[in-house]
C-alpha cells in the first residue's frame, strides 16, 4: 500500500481546500497503518498544518504539537515528509514557505 500515504495525504488537502472539517487525525484512526510510518503521519499533520495556517494565520506550531505530540517526536527525529523541517535548535515544526499553496 505504498500509494495509501499519498492518496491520504492528497484527499486532506482536497477536503480542506473545499472546506470540509477534515483532520489528520481522522486518517491516522481510519487507516492505522500510516501511523506505522512515523514520515507518513508527519507528512499528513504537516498537510493539515499548511491548510489551517491559509485559513487561519493564528494557528501555530505548538498547538499542533498538543493536537499529535507522537507526530511531533517523530518530526524532531528526522521523519520528515517534504513541506515540513524542524528548527532543530528549537525543535519548532515550521512549514517551508514555498511549498506553501497561494
Amino acid at each position: 500500500m505504498k500509494w495509501l500515504p499519498e492518496l491520504v495525504v492528497l484527499e486532506l488537502e482536497y477536503r480542506l481546500k473545499a472546506g470540509e472539517l477534515a483532520t489528520a487525525a481522522e486518517y491516522l484512526t481510519r487507516y492505522p497503518v500510516l501511523t506505522a510510518h512515523a514520515e507518513d503521519a508527519v507528512r499528513l499533520v504537516a498537510a493539515e498544518f499548511r491548510a489551517a495556517r491559509i485559513h487561519d494565520p493564528s494557528v501555530n506550531e505548538v498547538m499542533f504539537r498538543r493536537r499529535y505530540p507522537e507526530t511531533g517526536r517523530a518530526a524532531r527525529n528526522g521523519a520528515m515528509g517534504p513541506g515540513f523541517e524542524v528548527d532543530t535548535a528549537t525543535g519548532t515544526l515550521n512549514p517551508d514557505p514555498a511549498l506553501l499553496p497561494d
